[in-house]
C-alpha cells in the first residue's frame, strides 16, 4: 500500500489522514513516502457508475464506490482521544488502589489507637493495688477521675472499631478484637463499681465475685487471638493480675471501713455523753432551784431524788418540804408526772393520781421522806434509763 504524508505532517496509508481526517486529495502539499509503491490516485469525478445486468423489471440506480479509510479502530479515533482514554484508566486504577490502601491504613490506625489506650488502662489497673482503700481520700478520687476518663474513651473507641470498614484480610482479627474490647469494657464497669459504690459495712464481699473472675479469665484467653507484629494488644489486654489486685484493694477497703465504723461509734458515744451531761446538769440545776424554792415558799413541795424499776412497778423516792409556818400531817390528793430518759431520749412517760397521803408530822419549814409506787405492766426490770424528771402537784 502506498504511503503518503498529509499537510498536517502525519504519515498515512489509506485515503484519509488518521490524524486530521482530510482526504488524500484535499491534503494539499502532501507527498508520497519514499520506499513505497506509487499508486495512481483516482479522483471522484473519474469514478464511473457500475451497472449490473438488469433483472426483470428492476430499474438500476447507479451508485459510486465509497473510499474506505484504512488503519482499523485506533486509526479512526486518532492518537489524541486514545491518550485520554488511557489516562482515565490509569487514574481509575490508581484511585482504586489508593482507596483500598486507605481503608487498610485507616483501620490499622484504629487498631494502634486501641493498642495505645489498652496499654494506658493496663498500667492504671495495675495501680489499684497501691490505693489506700479509702474512697474518700484525695488520691483515690484523683484515680477514679482518671479511670472514668479512660473508660469513656475506651467505650467510644470500641464503637468506632465495631463500625469501621475492615479490610478483608483482617475480618477474623476484627471479630476477635471487638469481642475482647466488649469483654474488657464490662470488666472496667465492674472495677468502677468496686471503687465508687458505697458498700454496707460487714456485708460487702471480701473478694470479687465468681462472675468477675470468669470475665477476666475469658478475656485472658481471648487476648491470645490478638497477636500482631504492629501492636501488642495480646499483652495489653491480658489482665490476669487484676483479680489479685482488686482483692488486695478490697482487704484494705474493709480495714479502712472498719476503722471508720469504730471511729464513728466512738464519736457518737462522745456526743451522746456530752448531750447526757448537759441534760443532767440541767436537771440538777432544776432540782436545786426547786429545793431553794421549797425553802422559801409558803406552801409545800415534793422533790424526788431517786426512781427505781421493778416488774410492773415504778418506785419514786423523795422529800416533802413545808414552807409554811404551820405543821401538817397529810395531803388530801396529789397528781404525779414521771418522765424517764436514756441518753436524752424519752423512754417512759407516766402519769398517776394519789388520794389521801399520810405524812406524819411536818413541822414549819421542815421536810419528811416519802416514797410512791406506780403500778404499770409495761414497766420491767430491764427498762434502761439514766435520768428522770418528776413533777408533783397538790
Amino acid at each position: 500500500m502506498e504511503k503518503w504524508i498529509c499537510s498536517c505532517g502525519e504519515e498515512n496509508e489509506g485515503n484519509f489522514c488518521i490524524k486530521c481526517g482530510k482526504r488524500r486529495e484535499e491534503a494539499a502539499g502532501g507527498t508520497v513516502s519514499e520506499n513505497t509503491m506509487q499508486m495512481p490516485v483516482v479522483s471522484q469525478q473519474h469514478m464511473q457508475p457500475v451497472a449490473p445486468p438488469p433483472i426483470n423489471n428492476y430499474q438500476y440506480q447507479p451508485s459510486y464506490e465509497v473510499p474506505v479509510q484504512q488503519g482499523g479502530f485506533f486509526n479512526r479515533i486518532g492518537k489524541g482521544p486514545l491518550i485520554g482514554i488511557v489516562a482515565v484508566l490509569v487514574i481509575a486504577i490508581f484511585g482504586m488502589v489508593g482507596y483500598f490502601s486507605g481503608i487498610e491504613s485507616r483501620y490499622m490506625n484504629k487498631v494502634k489507637d486501641a493498642d495505645n489506650l489498652t496499654a494506658e488502662i493496663h498500667t492504671l489497673l495495675s495501680e489499684v493495688n497501691s490505693l489506700d482503700g479509702d474512697p474518700d481520700s484525695d488520691a483515690t478520687k484523683k484515680y477514679i477521675s482518671k479511670y472514668e476518663d479512660l473508660s469513656k474513651r475506651f467505650d467510644d473507641l470500641t464503637v468506632d472499631i465495631k463500625d469501621a470498614k475492615v479490610p478483608k484480610k483482617y475480618t477474623d482479627y476484627n471479630v476477635s478484637l471487638v469481642d475482647a474490647m466488649e469483654m474488657e469494657g464490662q470488666i472496667l464497669k465492674s472495677v468502677h463499681d468496686v471503687l465508687v459504690n458505697t458498700p454496707d459495712n460487714g456485708k460487702y464481699p471480701a473478694t470479687v465475685s465468681n462472675d468477675f473472675q470468669t470475665s477476666v479469665t475469658n478475656l485472658v484467653n481471648k487476648s491470645s487471638d490478638l497477636s500482631m507484629d504492629e501492636v501488642q494488644l495480646d499483652r495489653n489486654m491480658n489482665l490476669s493480675k487484676l483479680v489479685q489486685d482488686v482483692n488486695a484493694y478490697l482487704v484494705r477497703y474493709h480495714n479502712v471501713a472498719e476503722q471508720k465504723r469504730i471511729e464513728a461509734e466512738r464519736k457518737a458515744r462522745m456526743e451522746a455523753l456530752q448531750r447526757l451531761d448537759t441534760f443532767r446538769r440541767g436537771l440538777k440545776e432544776s432540782f436545786d432551784a426547786k429545793r431553794r424554792d421549797a425553802r422559801s415558799t409558803r406552801s409545800g413541795i415534793y422533790l424526788a431524788n431517786n426512781v427505781t424499776c421493778y416488774d410492773g412497778k415504778l418506785t419514786i423516792e423523795g422529800d416533802f418540804y413545808n414552807g409554811s409556818n404551820r405543821s401538817g400531817s397529810y395531803i388530801n390528793g396529789l397528781s404525779m408526772h414521771v418522765v424517764l430518759y436514756n441518753q436524752g431520749e424519752v423512754v417512759r412517760d407516766i402519769s398517776s393520781h394519789f388520794g389521801y397521803v399520810y405524812l406524819g408530822t411536818i413541822y414549819p419549814y421542815g421536810s419528811v421522806y416519802h416514797k410512791f409506787n406506780i403500778y404499770d405492766s409495761s414497766i420491767t426490770e430491764n427498762l434502761i434509763f439514766d435520768s428522770f424528771d418528776v413533777t408533783v402537784n397538790f
